[in-house]
C-alpha cells in the first residue's frame, strides 16, 4: 500500500493542530496580569502542546495510511474526536510540565508553597485556634521569601499579633495592635482584598500614628484579610520581600486562596474556643468555675507526679467580693 504525501491532505487537517492549541488555551479561564505569571502559563501551554503534537501528527499519519477517507462520515467523526483529543491531552500534559517549571522558578521554596496550598485540606477539621495559627504562619516565610509573618486575631476590641514566624537569623518583628474601629480594619473587612502597606499613607489619612508606626516598625509589606461571611476574623501581616521586590501575582493568588479557604475553619475554631471557655466561667463573677478548678488541679497533680515536682495550693477567703 502506497503512502500518500502530505500535500494531498485537506487543509482542515493542518488547521486542527493550531485550532486545537487555541481551544486548549481557552479551556483555562485564569487571566494573569503579572508578567511572571503570564509567562508561566504561556510556557506551560506551549511546552505541553509541543509534547502532545508529535502524538497528534503520528495519529494523523496512521489514519491516513489506513486510507480512511476524510470526506466519509467515519472520517468526519474521527476528525471531530481528534479536535477535542488534542486539548484534552494537552491539559493532561500540563501537570508534569507545570511541576518542572515550578521547580525551576521556586527551587527550594516549592515544597513550602505546596505545604501552604495543602493547609485548607489538612487543617479543615481543626478546632484549635493555636494549631491553626501556628500551622498557617510556619511555612509562609520560606514559601514567599519574606523575613517575617504575623497573624492578627480579634481580642478585647482589637486585632493583635498572636502567632508569628520569621526566617532564621532575622529579628522577630514588632507586634501589631489594630483597633476594630480602625479605618484600615474596616477597609479590609469591606473589600476583602490584600492591602500593600506602601499605599496606607495616601489611602488612610485618619489612621492613628500608633497603628501607622507599628506597621512601619514591623517591616510589613502586605496585609491579607481573612473574611468569613462578611466578617473579618483575622489579618495576615507579611513582611517586605527581599530587596524590596514586589509580591508576584502567584504570591497574591496563593495567599488569597489559602486565607479565604481557612477563614471559615478559623471562624469555627474561634466559636468553639469561646463556647469552651464559657463553660468554665462563672456567669455572676466572671471568674473560672469550681469545676474548672478540679480539672486543672487533676492535670497539675498528674504533671507533677510525672516529673517529680511539688506544688502547693493557696486558699483565700475573700469577704465582700461583690
Amino acid at each position: 500500500m502506497a503512502f500518500s504525501t502530505v500535500k494531498h491532505w485537506p487543509d482542515i487537517k493542518v488547521e486542527f493542530l493550531g485550532g486545537s492549541s487555541l481551544a486548549a488555551y481557552a479551556l483555562d479561564k485564569y487571566k494573569a496580569s503579572h508578567f511572571k505569571s503570564l509567562f508561566k502559563k504561556a510556557f506551560t501551554y506551549i511546552a505541553a502542546s509541543l509534547l502532545v503534537a508529535p502524538l497528534y501528527i503520528t495519529a494523523l499519519c496512521i489514519l491516513h495510511f489506513l486510507s480512511i477517507g476524510w470526506t466519509t462520515p467515519a472520517g468526519f467523526i474521527i476528525a471531530f474526536c481528534m479536535i477535542f483529543a488534542f486539548p484534552w491531552l494537552t491539559m493532561v500534559a500540563q501537570k508534569p510540565v507545570r511541576r518542572k517549571l515550578d521547580e525551576l522558578l521556586y527551587k527550594e521554596r516549592l515544597d513550602y508553597r505546596q505545604m501552604v496550598l495543602s493547609l485548607p485540606k489538612s487543617m479543615g477539621n481543626v478546632l484549635s485556634v493555636s494549631e491553626l495559627g501556628e500551622g498557617l504562619v510556619h511555612p509562609l516565610p520560606r514559601a514567599l521569601e519574606i523575613p517575617n509573618v504575623s497573624l492578627l486575631l480579634p481580642s478585647n476590641g482589637h486585632f493583635t499579633s498572636q502567632f508569628d514566624n520569621h526566617l532564621f537569623g532575622v529579628e522577630p518583628a514588632s507586634p501589631i495592635k489594630l483597633s476594630q474601629d480602625s479605618p484600615l480594619v474596616k477597609w479590609l473587612e469591606e473589600n476583602n482584598e490584600p492591602l500593600f502597606t506602601n499605599a496606607i499613607a495616601s489611602k488612610f489619612k485618619k489612621l492613628s500614628d500608633v497603628e501607622r508606626n507599628a506597621i512601619r516598625a514591623g517591616g510589613y509589606g502586605l496585609l491579607m484579610p481573612m473574611v468569613n461571611k462578611g466578617r473579618l476574623i483575622g489579618i495576615l501581616a507579611l513582611g517586605q520581600k527581599r530587596r524590596r521586590a514586589p509580591y508576584s501575582r502567584d504570591d497574591i493568588d496563593l495567599l488569597t486562596k489559602v486565607s479565604g479557604e481557612l477563614a471559615g475553619t478559623m471562624a469555627n475554631a474561634q466559636l468553639y474556643t469561646m463556647a469552651k471557655d464559657q463553660v468554665h466561667i462563672d456567669d455572676l463573677t466572671g471568674l473560672l468555675s469550681h469545676g474548672y478548678f478540679h480539672k486543672r488541679i487533676d492535670e497539675e497533680i498528674a504533671r507533677c507526679s510525672r516529673f517529680g515536682n511539688i506544688f502547693s495550693v493557696l486558699f483565700l477567703d475573700v469577704d465582700l467580693l461583690i
